[in-house]
């Protein structure tokens, strides 16, 4: 079977629906966040030690090779995003030929590819923006086109690799893992397997995935800074306040069927006629989808970016739809070829039209600010972006004068009280280094942090986007 049609498709698809998504310097601040800590990375700097952020190490190891093979270009880092994107898309493509042959995986397959294309593409934080759940979820894929129903060993190996590797990007692949391995305990007690073949597939499943991880806790172990992971990976993720209402969690977790009906409407009507080969791979979307809605819950917090998690089960399972053995609704599934084409180029270009007046249309800001900037600097110059965008140290090619690059981690009290940063100290670490120029937004928080930067910088400069530029006072005892 010839897959090069859909993986060139789905691959260009993805580069033309969010091709305007290429050009600002930020969608969100986290995208920023892991762009700055990459560039740290290819500089010689140690993530938890000379930049940290609350996430894995493993997103921005991600943007570092970007960073690496496009030598330093947004443009061409958010080119490479929807290239990953295209490819999670081909790898529904390849799982759905796995369990459903050659002529229906192949239809099943182009549905559900296209599907997640659009779901990530349509609402910025919906996965336009880019975040670690677009790139764990092509692990995550992989490894179970690998290993669903598969009876050799060296398949859950390297399935665990695969999940490992989405583990130390982000943790909650852990629950994608969880829906693998109850799903084969499930079916073995089901059919009355043997149990010693079972429990040497999920021992080396879990032996595997746990490899990358563990090569993590080696590095640092080596160069002595165990203590900071440990302090990052758990009491820091376990310092987050959460206040869970159990309506409001629930509104959100609906949030995603509904803003997506037409596709939940196909997902429960694949119900209604399931073909014999795709009940035991209904059984396991739907677990799937129950596990990641569940650690979607667990953090207590509204952020729609963690849907997209879900996108590749929901996808697949909306896309069963188009089985060429159902009748129920053949009449949809059998639109003559040019309606579909043009319903989709329809909702395509209408996509294309609402992201360049929302994104490309709109001015940026942090540029602006940047080429105001950069004649002003010299190569040992300093910045501090303060509470505004940290873009800016990679727009200048400069590096942070604190670790925590993240303008929230200092500027937001249950950041700083989660990370047990002392603000007093690393405000004088920050001062020490005598930034040439700082930025505040006209409306910052009164702490130690701004009350340093107003003693000691004086405004010189505002601009459109509600930010104040600051030069230090040359006062002559601080020389």
């Amino acid at each position: 079977m010839q897959c090069w049609k859909p993986l060139l498709f789905l691959v260009l698809a993805a580069v033309a629906l969010r091709f305007f998504s290429f050009f600002p310097s930020v969608i969100d601040h986290d995208e920023s966040t892991y762009i700055v800590i990459g560039k740290a990375l290819l500089d010689g700097q140690t993530y938890f030690v000379d930049a940290a952020d609350t996430k894995p190490v493993g997103i921005f190891l991600v943007y570092a090779f970007f960073e690496w093979l496009t030598g330093n270009s947004i443009f061409l880092i958010r080119l490479l995003t929807a290239v990953w994107v295209g490819l999670t898309g081909f790898s529904l493509f390849l799982l759905s030929v796995r369990v459903y042959g050659r002529e229906a995986g192949a239809r099943i397959g182009w549905a559900a590819g296209i599907m997640y294309l659009f779901l990530t593409s349509i609402w910025t934080f919906f996965g336009l923006s880019p975040n670690t759940e677009l790139f764990f979820n092509l692990f995550n894929i992989l490894a179970v086109w690998i290993a669903y129903k598969q009876p050799a060993a060296w398949r859950y190996a390297l399935a665990g690799i695969l999940l490992g590797v989405g583990f130390v990007i982000k943790y909650v692949t852990l629950f994608d893992a969880a829906a693998l391995g109850f799903f084969m305990i499930w079916t073995a007690w089901r059919d009355k397997q043997p149990f010693l073949p079972l429990f040497l597939r999920l021992t080396v499943l879990g032996a595997a995935m746990a490899l990358p991880f563990l090569t993590v806790i080696g590095y640092y172990y080596a160069i002595g800074e165990l203590d900071t992971l440990w302090h990052y990976t758990f009491k820091v993720t376990g310092s987050y306040p959460v206040d869970k209402v159990w309506w409001k969690t629930a509104k959100f977790l609906i949030d995603l069927p509904l803003r997506f009906f037409p596709l939940t409407i196909m997902a429960v009507y694949s119900f209604r006629e399931p073909v014999q080969e795709e009940k035991d791979f209904h059984r396991f979307l739907v677990l799937w989808i129950l596990l990641d809605m569940v650690v979607i819950a667990l953090p207590g917090k509204f952020f729609f970016h963690y849907f997209i998690q879900v996108m590749p089960a929901f996808s697949l399972l909306a896309a069963s739809f188009f089985h060429p053995a159902k009748q129920q609704g053949r009449w949809l599934r059998r639109w003559p070829r040019k309606w579909a084409v043009g319903a989709l180029s329809g909702l395509a270009l209408a996509t294309a039209v609402i992201q360049k007046i929302e994104i490309f249309d709109k001015p940026d800001y942090p540029r602006q600010v940047a080429r105001y900037l950069r004649p002003l600097l010299s190569d040992d110059d300093r910045i501090y972006t303060g509470n505004y965008h940290h873009i800016l140290y990679f727009l200048l090619r400069k590096q942070s004068p604190t670790p925590y690059v993240h303008s929230s981690l200092l500027w937001e009290p249950h950041h700083a009280d989660a990370l047990d940063v002392d603000l007093a100290a690393e405000t004088a670490k920050i001062m020490e280094q005598r930034p040439k120029y700082v930025l505040l937004r006209k409306k910052y928080p009164e702490n130690a942090l701004s009350d340093a930067i107003l003693n000691r910088y004086r405004p010189v400069h505002s601009f459109d986007d509600d930010v104040t530029l600051y030069e230090i006072i040359n006062d002559p005892e601080q020389e």
